[in-house]
């Protein structure tokens, strides 16, 4: 099958790529481990000094145990050794992603011929690091010590939030030391008392300033403070991180023992310790140049060093770089096909730009601020504040309901395929060009595609030779990928060359160049979890000029990003964030792979709001294909999309009664086996763990046996072809395993997505903005059936209104409709803050109690009144725009007792068109204007079938020459109606010709429309979609009408 045409393609790959392969040999190695008798094969691995080193790495305690394998077969200990020992050779001679020495990574690139050759094992190039869990350890031992925390400078968090009478820390990082303490619980919501004194304290410790400083300017700030209260208030802050020190590593420096023995270095009473620890640095340098199975009794003398003065179980961190005889490379080719492997990935991923619950909170966001606010990202992720964390956050964790998991709909194409397989009894779903012709037809824009990414493959071949003939085939890993180029790099940045670093820095400028706007700017982001080991895979080194960490420090040649400079707004389609400083869009990336859902909220969002444009390579859309027992293999062209994979349960028939005699369960499991044709070797999966595994051999098989009692579940996968011997990396141990991340860009000729048109908003102070009972504005919702809100409006509301004018108890009043849970009119009445309490809510209590007994009403609650000053121009233009409520408010009364008395013979829709056309005119756009203005609503031709009954006399009757005349003597009711808001209309026009506003003109007057169609038609969006349609119609008919015009004219 040929490729598809290359200008057709979505992706092209990058020239650098990611090699990772295990340390021993899948073709001699994992033979021996497949052997039947493997306690003597076991034996002799012990025995080598480069398996008991990387052994001692990854499991001091499996190292501490291997002694046991020599005891009796039969006693627990020796068996629980023994299986340890088999999974972890299985490992590493079969599994290719880093873990400490039993695997390693070095750098490729793509070209004309391919070069897969690695150097012997002691030629390997170790990186060990202390473990950030024992260093984060021992920074929060330091900053314990009263003389060295004196002298070290502290900042106050930015991730801080306050209200009236408290300062909130967003996160709690417990230094990293949570899996330590295993009393301690996770701290979430800590608050301190928001006192003049900690005010003070965060203004002068916004830049870093010692603590020694920091009391003496407290002092001197509050002379009758004694030293052992500041003492005791600083030390607080310090311990509960709302003060952070210099000496937490920043995670975008690869050595950070050395950052934290630099800042160490100028405090005289830290000198001991900075002494141990430049021992240890000095001995992890050592032991980093020795070679790979001479550096065990070394690393037991070092791992003692550095539990002596800070206990932890493994406080060494450890990678390898793979030496080879010369650069890999691999054939373009290969590149080419992982390109269109991506392609098809992305294709056949669920149809969703973005995060699925940010739709739910892109939509309660929309309701409470609308789309002309923006909101400081902390107080909007505050339950005090804001609207609180979306659902499924868990740092601190959300009070929002998620939604109940459903059945995701399998892909249609995917559906189709599988159910032919079945017909024809094949195991393979084969998709061709033209499938992808039609995916192409069916699914999200390529400009929603992601700008890079990186995916991860197997090439399978049984040479270097063979790749270059062709004869290859490429597999998908069980980890598909990365969402952006250089991530899986990340961790290993201090490991590569510089012109490696340099090439991926390049590649990361001409894609961010190509795909985004000058007014966008890129933050590399960051933070300390809760559990310090976890930042080892965090660690890196970045090229962003930008940078934004929480609960720690940023690097010095970063500048930095203050988490409180972070703004939140939101389009109609989607979120932004923004820079209030610079008033630049943000986007936030991290160069790692750590997983974000385990991020503290302000860092999820921030980095899930950043992904909001972009449909993800998420794996194939099977949907509930994943629930059955077998899943064909589904392939194209060379590419093996997904393996065949097998499926066992504790519903699997016989094999989740473990009581049964060994020898019963085999027999029972062999059945299984022949029922659904498995073959003898599988790979054993879990996440994206996998054994290498042979179902005929009695050890692995107990393995899986084991693996399905603790699970309750268990994936095989099929292994491919002759698999031990389609393996083109070579070394003098023989075949190995290997997994190539080959990075891909987006291709020049697809367009960059649309800009975000972000706002200028200066944020308006609360009192302007919450109107709370009690102040100038009164707030009612009223509750009651909705076919009973038309009468409720021009009858009972109207009685109630007249009333409280009658007595002078308000200034103004307007309402509008709503549906939240219920169906509800939210009345406001302005006025003195007095008579609105004393003279209007005991009216309003009285007339509520009259609609209920005749069942208009059945509920009414008073809430806060939030002004959407940003939505309607600001805050000068704000008491013009609640007149025209006003106004709005009373015609909408008027129209709608009209229509029930039936006094007009077109639908409500078609006469709420036509006040809107009056009012475009009166506000003085031009029919250009307009029609540029309408042409954003809908299709060009909706509701044409019901309006094409009145377009002739809508026409004629919305002539505007000599003042409306056919308007005013063929509808003189309405045009009464609508001329009592001629006044206010132009006064807004004026307004926004003359004065910023906060928000685009179209949006302004969008919003007035909109509000109309909400007053007069209610809270139904199809009605206001056909007014709308109508006033389309109206304002394209009328070119035509008068150029007709002026033909009769002339004749």
């Amino acid at each position: 099958m040929k490729m598809v045409k290359s200008d057709q393609l979505l992706f092209e790959p990058v020239d650098t790529f990611l090699l990772r392969a295990p340390l021993l040999s899948l073709s001699h190695d994992h033979r021996k481990a497949s052997n039947v008798d493997i306690i003597p094969i076991l034996k002799e691995y012990i025995n080598r000094a480069e398996i008991r080193e990387a052994i001692a790495v990854a499991s001091p305690n499996l190292f501490q145990s291997l002694d046991k394998i020599y005891g009796s077969p039969n006693a627990k200990k020796t068996r629980n050794t023994i299986s340890s020992l088999l999974k972890f050779l299985i490992r590493m001679s079969s599994r290719p992603t880093p873990f400490g020495l039993f695997s390693g990574i070095t750098v490729g690139e793509l070209g004309p011929d391919t070069v897969g050759k690695i150097a012997t094992i002691d030629k390997h190039q170790k990186r060990a690091r202390p473990d950030m869990e024992w260093l984060l350890g021992l920074v929060c031992k330091i900053e314990g010590e009263p003389l060295i925390a004196d002298k070290l400078n502290v900042f106050f968090n930015d991730a801080v939030y306050k209200t009236t009478d408290r300062v909130y820390l967003h996160y709690f990082s417990n230094c990293g030391q949570l899996r330590n303490n295993a009393n301690q619980e996770r701290k979430d919501n800590i608050s301190i008392k928001k006192t003049k004194v900690v005010e003070y304290v965060q203004s002068v410790s916004k830049d870093p300033i010692s603590i020694s400083e920091l009391m003496k300017q407290l002092h001197l700030k509050y002379p009758g403070a004694s030293n052992k209260d500041i003492q005791s208030l600083i030390w607080n802050l310090f311990k509960q991180e709302f003060l952070i020190s210099e000496l937490r590593p920043p995670l975008v420096n690869c050595s950070p023992l050395s950052y934290v023995i630099e800042i160490l270095e100028r405090i005289p009473e830290a000198k001991q310790i900075n002494s141990i620890l430049k021992e240890i640095e000095s001995d992890i340098e050592v032991y980093n140049q020795m070679p790979l199975g001479e550096g065990l009794n070394f690393l037991h003398r070092l791992t003692k060093k550095m539990q002596d003065i800070q206990p932890n179980k493994q406080p060494l961190q450890v990678d390898l770089r793979l030496a080879c005889t010369e650069k890999i490379r691999m054939n373009h080719t290969i590149g080419a096909h992982a390109a269109n492997a991506a392609e098809w990935m992305w294709r056949l991923s669920k149809n969703e730009i973005g995060i699925e619950h940010l739709r739910e909170y892109h939509v309660e966001f929309l309701e409470k601020y609308g789309v002309n606010r923006e909101i400081s990202l902390l107080d909007l992720l505050s339950d005090e504040k804001g609207l609180g964390a979306p659902p499924t956050y868990k740092y601190p964790l959300s009070t929002k309901p998620t939604k109940a998991s459903q059945v995701q709909s399998t892909h249609p194409l995917l559906m189709e395929k599988y159910i032919q397989c079945l017909r024809e009894n094949k195991k393979e779903i084969k998709l061709t060009s033209s499938d992808r012709e039609k995916l192409m037809d069916m699914e999200t824009d390529d400009i929603f595609a992601p700008n890079s990414g990186e995916l991860f493959i197997e090439v399978l071949a049984s040479s270097s030779e063979e790749i270059d003939k062709g004869n290859y085939q490429l597999l998908i890993g069980n980890n598909i990928g990365s969402q952006e180029l250089g991530q899986t790099f990340g961790r290993f940045t201090d490991m590569m060359e510089t012109n490696e670093k340099m090439d991926l820095m390049k590649e990361q400028q001409k894609i961010e160049k190509i795909f985004t706007d000058d007014e966008t700017e890129y933050v590399e982001l960051s933070f300390l979890p809760q559990s310090g080991r976890s930042s080892n895979v965090s660690i890196t080194q970045s090229f962003r000029n930008l940078h934004t960490a929480i609960a720690t420090n940023t690097n010095i040649q970063n500048e930095k990003l203050l988490i409180e400079d972070i703004m939140v707004g939101a389009t109609l389609g989607r979120f932004y964030l923004k820079s209030k400083k610079s008033n630049k869009r943000l986007v936030f990336t991290s160069n790692n792979m750590f997983n974000y859902v385990n991020a503290p909220n302000c860092f999820r969002f921030i980095r899930e709001v950043s992904l909001e444009d972009v449909k993800g390579i998420q794996g194939m859309h099977l949907g509930i294909l994943r629930e059955f027992a077998f899943i064909p293999r589904i392939t194209t062209d060379k590419v093996i999309l997904s393996p065949a994979v097998w499926k066992l349960n504790d519903q699997t028939d016989g094999l989740s009664d473990f009581s049964v005699p060994i020898d019963q369960w085999v027999e029972t499991f062999s059945g299984w086996m022949e029922k659904m044709q498995v073959p003898d070797w599988v790979f054993m999966a879990y996440g994206d763990n996998r054994l290498y595994i042979n179902l005929k051999n009695r050890n692995h098989l107990y393995e899986l046996r084991s693996e399905l009692r603790r699970r309750g579940r268990v994936q095989l996968q099929e292994v491919i072809g002759d698999y031990a011997n389609k393996q083109w990396l070579k070394s003098p141990l023989g075949n190995h395993n290997a997994e190539c991340i080959i990075p891909f860009k987006k291709k020049h000729h697809v367009p960059a997505k649309p800009t975000v048109n972000i706002n200028t908003v200066v944020e308006t102070p609360l009192e302007h903005r919450e109107k709370e009972p009690g102040s100038d504005w009164l707030y009612v919702k009223l509750y009651g059936p909705v076919y009973k809100q038309p009468k409720l409006i021009f009858e009972q509301i109207q009685i109630l209104v007249e009333e409280v004018e009658n007595r002078n108890a308000i200034k103004s009043w307007f309402f509008i409709r709503y549906h939240d849970n219920e169906h509800h009119v939210r009345l406001r009445f302005s006025g003195e803050p007095k008579m609105l309490l004393s003279e209007v809510i005991p009216l309003l209590q009285n007339w509520y109690l009259t609609q209920r007994q005749v069942g208009n009403l059945k509920k009414f609650v008073i809430e806060p009144y939030e002004r959407e000053i940003e939505r309607y121009g600001g805050l000068l233009l704000m008491p013009l725009m609640e007149s025209y409520f006003e106004k709005d408010s009373v015609l909408t009364a008027k129209l709608l007792e009209l229509n029930n008395k039936q006094t007009f013979k077109e639908p409500l829709e078609l006469v709420a068109s036509m006040y809107i056309i009056y009012f475009l005119t009166m506000y003085g756009w031009s029919h250009r204007k307009q029609l540029e203005w309408i042409c954003r609503w809908g299709e060009e031709q909706e509701y044409s079938k019901e309006f094409r009954p009145y377009r002739n006399e809508i026409l004629k009757t919305l002539d505007k020459d000599e003042n409306w005349k056919t308007l005013r003597e063929q509808k003189p009711l309405l045009f009464s109606l609508f001329t009592k808001n001629k006044n206010i209309i132009q006064e807004i026009s004026d307004y926004v010709t003359e004065e910023s506003i906060t928000t685009t003109e179209e949006r302004l007057i969008g919003s007035l429309i909109h509000m109309h169609c909400n007053r007069l038609l209610g809270t139904d969006r199809d009605r206001e979609k056909k007014a709308m349609a109508f006033v389309r119609q109206i304002i394209e008919s009328q070119k035509h009408w008068e150029q007709t015009k002026r033909t009769i004219i002339k004749q």
